[in-house]
């Protein structure tokens, strides 16, 4: 491979050679891991087994929370260490239009920091152009810790029932809930309408930056025909979905729930301002028994809590809402994100965001903890929780969830 003159962004393109791909973080994070890995397999690069092989290292990272910031610095510090002489590491992801310039005084020569998309794409002498390729399998190694267990409780659950050996009729149905790395996924857009005061997408990934539908439809289609049954829209605001493109979320999803074949649509972080906005016309869509799961992140079931992060919604209509759905479309499987130890979150508030879960029927909770991302309003926010009280109330939180979802609130029967 040619050696770059500097470790800056106009460098002379690399030619092939050999190349490592890590991804932190959320689905989307590991989808553009995964996008990275097809575009060099495609221009004819070869994978490395491990970093210390690699010409070029490629990190995406993650910039939502503190804790995955974090993280993200430490990996990249990590990975500095393992290059060879002659090979680069390049930092993708979330991390650079955050903290890119603050980075950069951390790292050394050998660190190239991108903070678009086509910066990586520049990189190297390429026949095939990043836009012509497409990601839409999650590959393993790149999943969280906590869905690698999920994915392994689900496999036991699924090779049981298909024994016949008797189990709680619920449980097939919740383990269905959750994304799998062998799904067809297909993204929809990037990029986020939202100010919430915990959270930097908006700061990483601008505003909503929406696909044309045409091309998001050409996808699935590609994907059913393949043979997928299982297709998951993905996107850090899937409701805000074609707001700077002259149309909407609700309308895309009438043209995949026209597409002929045998499958079924998982929504990701559909917000619940963009649930209350699109009630009616999503119950109508749903009914249609082609979307088979809808993840609408609450946070928190205070209302002062949501006030102060900025979340644009209240719970009573909201709970009013989620309770009409799953009553209309028992087929549907509803997950949520809930979140303790918010600023301003008091024995009530968490008390609260316990009752919704009692009064909410989820087949899936994710469960997490604030951390005060420092390029986040919410880091001076008055009302900070003492830190082991945060990790009281998770675990609290997480017990709860274990019990409602993965026992029915002890029940042996239910839904199926």
């Amino acid at each position: 491979m040619t050696k770059p003159e500097s470790p800056h962004l106009n460098l002379k393109p690399f030619r092939q050679g050999k190349f490592f791909v890590t991804s932190i973080g959320c689905i989307e994070s590991n989808l553009a891991g995964s996008l990275y890995f097809n575009f060099f397999k495609q221009n004819n690069w070869s994978e490395a087994d491990n970093p210390e092989n690699a010409d070029l290292v490629i990190c995406v990272t993650c910039g939502v929370t503190d804790v995955k910031m974090n993280q993200s610095v430490n990996t990249i510090q990590q990975l500095e260490k393992k290059l060879s002489p002659h090979s680069f590491l390049v930092v993708a992801g979330c991390i650079p239009k955050i903290i890119g310039n603050g980075l950069a005084e951390k790292l050394g020569p050998k660190t190239i920091i991108t903070p678009s998309p086509q910066d990586v794409e520049n990189l190297i002498s390429r026949d095939i152009a990043l836009s012509e390729i497409h990601a839409n399998f999650v590959r393993y190694k790149y999943m969280r810790l906590r869905m690698k267990a999920v994915l392994a409780a689900r496999k036991i659950v699924f090779t049981l029932n298909k024994m016949n050996l008797p189990l709680p009729s619920y449980l097939p149905r919740v383990m269905d809930a959750y994304e799998d790395p062998r799904w067809y996924y297909v993204s929809i857009g990037n990029g986020c309408l939202h100010q919430c005061a915990f959270c930097a997408i908006k700061l990483a990934k601008g505003s909503i930056k929406s696909r044309s539908m045409d091309m998001i439809l050409r996808e699935i289609e590609a994907g059913v025909a393949a043979g997928n049954k299982k297709i998951v829209l993905a996107g850090d605001d899937t409701g805000a979905y074609g707001q700077d493109i002259e149309t909407d979320y609700i309308e895309l999803l009438k043209k995949i729930v026209e597409l002929p074949g045998d499958f079924q649509i998982y929504i990701r972080n559909l917000e619940p301002f963009w649930l209350l906005k699109y009630f009616d016309r999503l119950v109508e869509v749903v009914k249609s028994k082609k979307i088979r799961a809808i993840t609408v992140p609450i946070q928190s079931g205070n209302d002062e809590v949501l006030r102060a992060m900025k979340r644009g919604h209240k719970m009573q209509p909201l709970l009013e809402r989620l309770k009409q759905l799953a009553r209309e479309t028992p087929y549907l499987l509803i997950l949520t994100h809930f979140m303790v130890g918010l600023p301003g979150e008091d024995r009530k508030a968490f008390k609260d965001t316990l009752r919704v879960i009692k009064d909410i029927r989820f087949e899936g909770i994710a469960p997490d903890r604030f951390y005060a991302h420092p390029m986040t309003p919410s880091a001076t926010m008055d009302n900070q929780v003492p830190y082991l009280v945060k990790w009281w109330r998770h675990i609290v939180l997480t017990t709860d969830i274990i019990w409602s979802v993965y026992f029915n609130r002890g029940k042996l029967k239910g839904l199926r």
